[in-house]
């Protein structure tokens, strides 16, 4: 999700390009950029990116984190059946 979001605000947006209108209309482009910089779209734009970038960063590390926890449930599984193969050997040996 945070790929689709990126992906829009960067990619399928016309929102850090000129728009195609502008191509035909010269004389409202300078009035055009001076929107975007008094707006700071540009600024803004990258805010977004650095805070998707957080966002991803925070993710990963959850993600991580869970992974840890399922291999340590893996762990505790394995010793539990190592314990009871060991009960069942003694068991049989008596």
């Amino acid at each position: 999700q945070l790929f689709i979001i990126r992906s829009s605000v960067n990619l399928q947006t016309d929102i850090l390009d000129l728009p195609e209108i502008l191509w035909e209309f010269d004389e409202w482009d300078s009035l055009y950029s001076r929107g975007r910089e008094y707006l700071g779209v540009s600024e803004r734009a990258e805010i977004l990116n650095q805070r998707l970038d957080v966002i991803r960063d925070l993710y990963e590390i959850l993600q991580d984190e869970l992974e840890v926890q399922q291999s340590h449930k893996e762990g505790i599984v394995i010793i539990i059946l190592i314990a009871v193969e060991l009960c069942v050997e003694i068991l049989t040996e008596l």
